[in-house]
């Protein structure tokens, strides 16, 4: 019974950063972060530079600034997986987020988060979230594939 209660803390995780993107709330945004989390993001201008962030450290308003560059973001959560070892789990969820820059620019991304999550203080947390896209481009999907394996 304690597994099932903390797969779906987790799935109400994944749901409430969801939905901090969506409104843009860089509040609620930061909350479902532990104090040490880390961040990875890809390299998506091709510059062979990853971005490794910890949250703490303007993490969160370098989320906030970005989303100002957009007049439109809809952060869908599709399916997942959890795998909860006491207070810790690892899961895996894919994702899309439908975009429109505020210079009128629309863009579709596809891509699968690679999470460590951690319980504390009886609730649960990003420890760290790694972001690999698997499609970024036009929402005709005549952009980028790249292969998740």
């Amino acid at each position: 019974m304690e597994k099932i209660a903390a797969e779906l803390a987790i799935r109400n995780l994944v749901g409430q950063y969801a939905d901090a993107v969506n409104r843009r709330d860089k509040d609620d945004w930061a909350k479902v972060w532990t104090e040490d989390g880390v961040w990875v993001l890809p390299d998506l201008m091709n510059t062979g530079d990853h971005k490794i962030m910890k949250v703490r450290e303007n993490v969160v308003d370098v989320w906030y600034n970005t989303m100002q560059l957009f007049s439109f973001v809809m952060h869908i959560v599709y399916s997942g997986t959890i795998d909860v070892q006491g207070n810790t789990a690892t899961s895996r969820w894919y994702i899309s987020e439908n975009l429109i820059g505020t210079d009128g620019t629309h863009m579709t991304l596809f891509g699968v988060y690679n999470d460590e999550n951690v319980k504390i203080e009886g609730k649960w947390l990003y420890k760290k979230r790694v972001f690999r896209p698997i499609y970024t481009g036009p929402a005709d999907l005549s952009g980028q594939v790249m292969q998740y394996t």
